[in-house]
């Protein structure tokens, strides 16, 4: 499935307007007037931030959530299912799942394989989501499964993150990373040391944004150490 940039600059502009107001992303002018690629810039960087995947996941209903489950479970070599065969997986009838499809792809999740392009004479569409969405949504649903993890310590939480975000990690604690030469566990040993020195979480808490130091301090300052 055609990845989501692509699939944004398919949509017209009232498409996008759409699209823009379910991720709650901002938009000024009339549809007629808005500029396209000004359009999924903003979009698309909001589409591929987890934190807005995961709000919008929150605010999916059953059965959308249902269907997004499915197709961003889906093996890569796999054929984009049919309407039909969705609705035979969901165990729901067909006109169910095309009103929930039709949902997903008025706000930008669910796509069409081929996209706007006129399918040949009996050909069934076929549907998808874009893989960006789809491995984002596949890493929300992993996050929900694992539960409440407040009480876990420092090392298995570390041990959760991918590789780019412990490589991400390491670099903001200022521990150098040579993909290919230095082996993720020796990396994670050095970033958990620099984690347990008070002074470097105090410099390294300080150089944070504003929105990330105030989440700090929140967090820091709970009586007891507790989980907000």
């Amino acid at each position: 499935m055609r990845n989501l940039l692509g699939r944004l600059h398919a949509r017209p502009p009232e498409d996008l307007a759409w699209i823009a107001a379910f991720w709650q992303v901002p938009v000024t002018g009339s549809p007629a007037g808005r500029d396209r690629h000004a359009l999924v810039g903003p979009l698309f960087r909001a589409m591929t931030d987890p934190r807005a995947v995961r709000a919008v996941w929150d605010r999916l209903a059953p059965a959308e959530r249902d269907l997004v489950r499915l197709l961003a479970g889906s093996g890569a070599g796999e054929a984009a299912p049919t309407l039909a065969e969705l609705a035979a997986r969901l165990a729901v009838d067909e006109a169910a799942a095309r009103e929930t499809a039709a949902r997903l792809y008025r706000v930008g999740i669910l796509a069409r394989e081929g996209g706007d392009e006129p399918l040949p004479v009996g050909e069934t569409p076929r549907l998808g989501l874009p893989r960006d969405l789809a491995g984002l949504f596949r890493a929300v649903e992993e996050d929900v499964e694992l539960g409440d993890q407040s009480g876990a310590p420092l090392p298995a939480l570390v041990g959760l993150l991918g590789d780019a975000e412990v490589e991400e990690a390491a670099r903001i604690w200022g521990v150098p990373v040579v993909p290919g030469l230095r082996e993720r566990e020796e990396v994670v040993r050095r970033l958990l040391r620099q984690v347990g020195d008070p002074e470097r979480v105090a410099r390294v808490a300080a150089d944070r944004r504003r929105d990330a130091a105030l989440l700090w301090r929140r967090v820091r300052d709970e009586p007891g150490g507790a989980p907000v």
